[in-house]
């Protein structure tokens, strides 16, 4: 009867550990390839920077985010009607 929990137990462990490390090879694989061809897609420290800030206090800050408005709705009329055309 220890034989057979004994057993059992060895082959859970062990399918466990190739699951893990066969998942863990693929994704090394996967990503590897992927940074060989495509190479570094994270955003730089200059890329984060770009988020915007605005606040509502000053004026200028008010004119900014009525252009950014209006930009905004123009490029929804834009992508409305390129699916109308589609």
């Amino acid at each position: 009867m220890v034989l057979f929990y004994v057993t059992n137990a060895f082959l859970e462990v062990s399918a466990g550990v190739a699951w893990w490390v066969t998942t863990k090879t693929a994704s090394g694989l996967y990503n590897g390839v992927s940074y060989l061809m495509y190479g570094n897609t994270e955003l730089t420290e200059d890329q984060k920077k770009e988020i915007m800030v605005i606040d509502f206090e000053d004026e200028d800050n008010k004119e900014q985010m009525n252009q950014l408005l209006i930009e905004i709705k123009s490029l929804r009329n834009e992508i409305t009607d390129l699916k109308k055309n589609k």
